[in-house]
């Protein structure tokens, strides 16, 4: 019997190439969420939320989810190794994945990746891409298909990419043209499409039409974005042009990383950090290049708008000339002047002037240094962000902020790298970030004028002033065209004397004028004067041009732009993507889109990476102004609310994405008008969190500062996991401060329970284990008064582990055990197994090694019985701990190896590195000096790419050991 699964096109099941009916698009929904995640544990919660739309469920919602289940079960029940069950917390698709287009799609593409002859891989491309039949689920309509489907188009297009890449080279001309000439006009300014389609066109014999292609991408992108083909297209077609039999291939582009494990084992893994290595974790899946070899461009978008300015830009170019000639210390350009004078223009149009001078990459970071909010980016997100960049996984990076920083000029020290430091808000912030050694070129704009950086960091000061009237003029020539300027010289005048020489005034104006082509200049002009004259004398800005240029776009706008650019103004965060902003205007996607384009038009909000839209903080001051002016509290409250309705269900779903074991909270009614968000695996859950991190700080924020004490607490929880898993410390015992207060604020005493010990958890994790243990204590009181067996059971397992921090494992053994008994009466078989995993270990510590053999041998049996592996692979460690403390060596010998390839499957390299530390000192009981030569050298390496020092001169001193007594 051959069993079909389809999702890739309309949702269908086939046997033997007959059709099976589902029926009902409900059936069809949570077959859908069951494939997508087969052979996985799906939450009844996940697929209640996902099934049915919050206005949409049932008034028995749990009934309804059975019923739907067992009329799928029914359809399935004749379909051989397919089967729907139930287990512990969800429900379990069991299923050959290989059935299954979506699978089987991802697996045919990994391995034309990793095949080594372009045959093959074509072979393979071409059976992948030929399982898709329409778009991804078809007909089905629910607001959290909209991202997965965009994740699967994008899939699908880098696997087209990559098909495109292999038959060029094999000369497939004939076949790639028509496929090309397709995605060319689905994708019109793909750089890499463009390099093949003229490679195609060029090897086919038709050079004249590749060279007009490459014109017409040429004038589509100064018509579009101001820019220019990038170095590698317009090096590509000087040689078509030159008539090159034999132009190079496209560059590919870098894909996204492999999903790398967010998960770590309890007790096992010392390491402060998280759970994979460069080596291996961020290898590139197409190119099989680690992190270090990938190179980073960060830099947003080309300015569209910019004009003059060729002093500033020849100064910066002259230190850059300089710094080559010597090469004795780094360049920093401190770019300094009022808001909307244009610094970061001038920054980015002068860095995408010399990217060629920049070939190990760019790296930007927004400060927000004058951001509404008065927060600026500590030095603890802004390092991360760099280290981010710089391609460091969380296992690389130190707890420490100092080792952070000693780690990031390390990677930086000896390339030649452009650093960008957006809207600093003074010397201070931009210290700590600066590079050690001299061949990176450093952009700092900021508003302040930054003397401690030019002082004491021979930093080179550069201060705009506003535009010369010559240079004003010509900004709106880029933009709205010489003819048309020279139709209206007296308006166009006008125009520029209100916008008073400020890019930014200049370029919301210009998009006005654009936007709307029947309106003479003269009008526009006769309204902005209008405006002028009625904000004159009240005006307190330092630079008028702009608010009075504001005024008059905003009175421009339709009634609903001006709403949704007043609620964007107050909305908290750098920046806001589309799911959260439909939430926030309370509409659909499609007409948010719509809105944010029209708002992007006139040039009030900006698009600055793919569905994610930010705010000048001049305009977004404006615009708070507005709102609270012209908007009813009612709505902004309901507003801010959808917002962070949206945040923390999201945000809860990325948890139990990331860390499916974690307890769940209520987190209430989902608000019928806020979008819902899912996410298909452990890297886009964390992914999302990367973006959201700042947003969801200033949510919290602003729930403190409305006294929306629930939702304070519940976004600290949602946050713990992944502010662990990325190291950020400072700003997690911040979080948890907050949640408690708020919580204490609530009287609630199970809310209390749970801030108290995620409190703990964080303090423990930054290194104040004492008042870590208080917090504790007092969340376990809490969870005492309350009854909450599994509070009890969480928090006696936190003191464990505190306790074993502190140096008393007598102490930690008995939380360990209480733990133990809580999760064994209330049923939690995935949390009474790591009980009984850290029951043993202590009991090991402390030489009872009966009890701990009897402890661990009960985990080991639970995880595998459960398929946990990383559970599994964390008890065969400590049972290898267990068999060396008592000479059994080669008992040990056999737990070890098995917790280092299972450790190595899952690409736990932490995990592995410490295993085969383990390895080599029991190879030495044994008196085998090679193998623990071996296993010591490969500990050694991968501590040294870890970063973890303390243990890589410990294996260093055991290598010793061994070439002195030989």
């Amino acid at each position: 019997m051959a069993v079909e699964f389809r999702v890739l096109g309309e949702p269908a099941v086939r046997v033997d190439g007959e059709f099976v009916a589902v029926r009902g698009a409900r059936q069809q929904t949570i077959l859908g969420i069951l494939l997508i995640e087969a052979n996985r544990l799906v939450a009844g919660k996940d697929l209640l939320e996902q099934a049915w739309t919050a206005g949409s469920l049932p008034s028995r919602p749990a009934n309804a989810l059975q019923t739907q289940l067992t009329l799928l079960r029914r359809t399935l029940a004749p379909l051989d190794g397919v089967t729907i069950t139930w287990q512990s917390t969800g429900y379990l698709l069991t299923v050959d994945e290989s059935a299954v287009d979506l699978h089987l799609f991802r697996k045919l593409v990994a391995e034309a990746r990793a095949v080594g002859t372009d045959t093959a891989a074509e072979d393979l491309f071409e059976r992948a891409l030929g399982l898709w039949h329409g778009e991804p689920f078809g007909s089905l309509d629910l607001p959290w298909l909209n991202a997965l489907r965009a994740t699967l188009e994008r899939e699908r297009y880098a696997a087209q990419l990559d098909f495109n890449d292999v038959r060029l080279r094999l000369g497939r001309l004939a076949a790639a043209l028509p496929s090309l000439a397709d995605l060319r006009s689905a994708h019109p300014f793909d750089e890499r499409l463009a390099a093949q389609s003229l490679l195609a066109l060029a090897r086919s014999g038709r050079r004249d039409e590749a060279l007009l292609a490459y014109e017409q991408l040429a004038e589509r992108l100064a018509e579009q974005f101001g820019a220019d083909p990038g170095p590698a297209l317009r090096e590509l077609s000087l040689r078509i042009r030159e008539a090159d039999p034999t132009p190079t291939d496209p560059t590919p582009t870098d894909p996204t990383p492999t999903e790398r494990s967010l998960s770590r084992p309890f007790l096992t893994d010392p390491a402060p950090t998280g759970s994979a290595g460069i080596s291996r974790a961020l290898s590139d899946p197409v190119t099989g290049q680690s992190a270090e070899q990938r190179i980073p461009r960060q830099l947003p978008a080309a300015p569209v708008t910019f004009a003059g300015r060729v002093g500033e830009l020849a100064r910066l170019t002259a230190l850059l000339d300089r710094q080559a000639e010597t090469g004795s210390t780094v360049v920093i350009s401190a770019i300094g002047g009022a808001g909307g004078v244009g610094k970061t223009w001038l920054a980015l149009r002068w860095a995408y002037e010399h990217l060629d001078r920049f070939p190990d990459g760019q790296l930007w970071v927004n400060l927000r240094g004058f951001d509404p909010s008065g927060e600026p980016m500590s030095a603890e997100v802004a390092i991360q962000t760099l280290l981010n960049g710089l391609g460091v996984t969380p296992a690389q990076v130190p707890d420490q902020l100092a080792a952070q920083i000693g780690l990031y000029r390390s990677l930086v020290a000896d390339k030649r790298m452009l650093i960008l430091f957006d809207n600093a808000a003074n010397a201070t912030q931009v210290i700590p970030l600066l590079p050690g050694g001299p061949a990176c070129t450093v952009l700092v704009t900021s508003r302040d004028r930054l003397t401690g950086l030019v002082s004491a960091h021979g930093a080179h000061p550069l201060s705009l002033d506003v535009l010369s009237g010559q240079e004003a003029r010509a900004l709106l020539a880029n933009r709205l065209g010489a003819q048309r300027l020279a139709e209206e010289p007296d308006a166009v005048a006008e125009l520029l004397e209100r916008c008073a020489g400020l890019p930014l005034a200049l370029s919301i104006v210009a998009g006005y004028a654009l936007s709307y082509p029947e309106f003479r200049l003269s009008v526009l002009a006769g309204q902005l004067r209008d405006e002028t004259t009625r904000l004159a004398g009240f005006d307190e800005d330092p630079v008028t041009g702009v608010r009075a240029v504001l005024s008059w776009s905003y009175r421009a706008l339709t009634a609903e732009h001006a709403e949704a650019l007043g609620l964007l103004g107050l909305a908290p965060g750098p920046d806001i993507g589309v799911p959260a902003a439909a939430s926030l205007l309370g509409r659909g996607v499609e007409e948010t889109i719509m809105l944010l384009r029209g708002l992007e038009r006139v040039s009030l909000i900006t698009q600055y990476c793919q569905s994610r839209y930010r705010i000048h903080d001049l305009i977004r001051l404006y615009a708070a102004e507005r709102a609270a002016r012209d908007l009813a509290e009612d709505l902004t409250r309901q507003a801010l609310t959808r917002l962070l309705d949206f945040a923390v269900h999201a945000a809860l779903l990325a948890d139990q994405t990331i860390s499916p074991t974690r307890q769940l909270i209520d987190l209430g009614q989902l608000d019928a008008r806020a979008q819902p968000q899912s996410f298909g695996d452990k890297q886009a859950a964390a992914d999302w969190f990367d973006v959201e991190h700042a947003g969801l700080l200033a949510m919290q924020r602003l729930a403190v500062r409305r006294g929306w004490h629930a939702r304070v607490w519940q976004l600290a929880w949602l946050l713990t996991t992944f502010q662990r898993w990325r190291g950020y410390l400072s700003e997690s015992v911040a979080c948890c401060r907050a949640a408690l207060a708020a919580a204490l604020a609530l009287d609630d005493p199970a809310a209390q329970a749970l801030a108290h010990r995620i409190l703990g958890a964080a303090l423990s994790r930054s290194g104040d284990n004492a008042e870590a243990l208080d917090h504790h204590l007092l969340a376990l009181a809490a969870a005492e008064r309350t009854g909450d067996l599994v509070a009890q059971a969480h928090t006696h397992h936190t003191i464990a582990h505190t306790w074993e921090l502190l140096g008393d494992n007598d102490k930690a053994l008995v939380h360990a055990t209480e733990a133990l008994r809580r999760y064994q009466t209330i049923g939690e078989r995935n949390w009474e197994a790591q009980a009984l995993n850290a029951v043993g270990w202590y009991c090991a510590q402390l030489d009872r090694y009966d009890q701990a053999h009897a402890s661990c041998t009960a985990a080991l049996e639970l995880f595998r019985r459960d398929s946990m592996r990383e559970g599994e692979a964390a008890t065969l460690d400590s049972l290898g701990y267990l068999a060396r403390r008592t000479g059994a060596h080669t008992e040990a010998l056999a737990y070890y190896q098995q917790a280092l390839d299972l450790r190595h499957d899952l690409g736990n390299a932490v995990a592995e590195a410490d295993t085969l530390d383990h390895l080599g000192e029991t190879w030495l009981a044994l008196g085998d000096r090679e193998r623990a030569r071996t296993s010591w050298a490969a500990a050694e390496t991968m501590f040294r790419e870890q970063h973890r020092t303390a243990a890589r001169e410990r294996v260093q001193r055991s290598l010793e050991r061994l070439a002195d007594k030989p």
